[in-house]
């Protein structure tokens, strides 16, 4: 039981700290932090296997969120560096033609 209830804990401490770096990045958080609450009051009744699956559930939002914003900054870049590509290859194409 005790491992039970410091399971419990840690995960909602570990899901506080990603909704804070959630709403860092920008991220829409109500939903994450409604599953948070939920968890908060399973723990006080001590239902900790209920806070635990909803703690995690909480994490996992902020997770899969921080996960998709990271996936479209990267391919950002990428079609930004597409881009530059192909403007050096046309300034190189006109600077050969030049020559």
């Amino acid at each position: 039981m005790q491992v039970l209830v410091a399971a419990a804990k840690n995960l909602i401490g570990r899901a506080e700290r990603r909704i804070s770096e959630g709403r860092t990045a920008g991220i829409a958080v109500n939903e994450a932090i409604g599953l948070l609450d939920t968890s908060e009051t399973h723990f006080q009744a001590g239902e900790y296997a209920d806070a635990v699956e909803h703690a995690r559930a909480a994490e996992q939002k902020i997770v899969d969120a921080l996960k998709f914003l990271s996936e479209q900054a990267a391919e950002a870049r990428r079609r930004a560096q597409d881009v530059a590509r192909a403007e050096i290859t046309a300034i190189r194409k006109t600077i050969a033609d030049l020559a």
